[in-house]
């Protein structure tokens, strides 16, 4: 009889790491992962080594590690590039080298609201407390996400303090704004006090950011 040993350098190997967006929709409007919006969907092709085969896969992803030749992954919660680091362990309990694939996420916050004030002035836009105009001063953004890939949803509405339901005032579709509008389309009687709302989406829609302000007697 005679023992056989197989020398440390037969190892299993990974051929291929795959990668796809697995959030629908994603993909078709950004062209890009986008951090805590993108999940990816991942496949790993593995061989054993002169008779071996795969038992455990490995893959390490923005901080979490997953265990199946196949997986979506969790929500990406970093941007830049990240690193999807993958090796295989085969019959003979050996780990193969790590095949190291780069992911660029693009970085994303929530839209934000940064200033929403108003005031009265004349039909000249001169700021008078017995204007029966109204300025309105606001700032906002929303993340571009890449190339301006994002959209953005602004509208202001307005009521009066005593009514139930709001009439539109301004909307504006840019990804930020730092401005005051006059507009000259609405009479706000000195009589009464106003309430203007302003809200904000982007393309991912969910509840909107909104901002809430008072406009005088």
């Amino acid at each position: 009889s005679f023992t056989a040993k197989v020398p440390s350098s037969v190892i299993p190997t990974v051929s291929t790491v795959t990668h796809s967006e697995a959030t629908s929709g994603l993909a078709a409007q950004f062209r890009a992962y986008v951090r805590n919006k993108s999940t990816l969907s991942v496949k790993i092709t593995a061989a054993g080594a002169k008779g071996s085969t795969i038992k455990e896969y490995q893959a390490v992803l923005d901080g979490k590690t997953y265990t199946t030749a196949s997986f979506t992954s969790a929500l990406l919660t970093s941007s830049g590039t990240l690193s999807l680091r993958v090796r295989v362990k085969d019959s003979r309990g050996r780990w193969s080298e790590y095949k190291i694939v780069d992911v660029t996420v693009q970085p994303y916050s929530t839209p934000k609201i940064a200033a929403f004030s108003a005031y009265r002035c004349d039909a000249d836009g001169n700021a008078d407390d017995e204007g029966q105009y109204i300025a309105v001063t606001y700032q906002y953004s929303v993340s571009p996400v890449g190339a301006n890939m994002n959209t953005a949803s602004m509208a202001i509405k307005y009521k009066r303090s005593d009514a139930t339901s709001y009439t539109n005032l301004l909307t504006s579709t840019a990804l930020s704004a730092s401005t005051t509008s006059k507009p000259k389309t609405v009479v706000f009687s000195t009589d009464y006090q106003y309430d203007l709302q302003m809200t904000l989406t982007d393309w991912f829609g969910g509840t909107p950011v909104t901002a809430n302000t008072l406009l005088p007697t």
